[in-house]
């Protein structure tokens, strides 16, 4: 992945805007598309039936080599069934390293979020658009 912001554009801003959109394109199909298939089997529960949720939160452990042998781990796992969900809420610095290498019928998740509504002046906080716009679908 190579960035380039090119300052000598009329428009300065708008350039580096379209630039940053451009790069943040390229991060989200990067953290997508590598992931491995994951190996559920069998029906999804019927309209009424209980579908389970198997969910772990990592809390402020681990680093990248130990946790890099824990979702090889989980990749070697046999199938989900199709009537259970499983969730992983990492902490927020090794979410790309689940999105990234974890089985893909595994959930990542984020350990929390902050209260505000949208984007923001909110130090150290991270609001639910940017967990979902990077492919967090839990928050344990």
């Amino acid at each position: 992945l190579e960035v380039t912001i090119d300052i000598n554009n009329n428009n300065k801003m708008e350039g580096i805007q379209k630039q940053v959109e451009g790069l943040t394109k390229q991060v989200k199909g990067a953290l997508h598309l590598a992931r491995p298939a994951g190996s559920s089997k069998g029906s999804p529960p019927k309209e009424g039936e209980r579908k389970y949720l198997i969910g772990g939160n990592w809390k402020c452990n681990g680093t990248v080599a130990s946790l890099t042998e824990i979702i090889d781990t989980f990749n070697k796992a046999g199938p989900i069934p199709a009537n259970v969900e499983v969730a992983i809420c990492a902490p927020f610095i090794h979410i790309p390293l689940c999105l990234s290498k974890l089985r893909d019928d595994i959930a990542v998740g984020a350990q929390n979020c902050g209260a505000n509504e949208k984007e923001g002046a909110y130090t150290g906080e991270i609001c639910a658009s940017q967990l979902k716009d990077i492919g967090c679908v839990w928050v344990c």
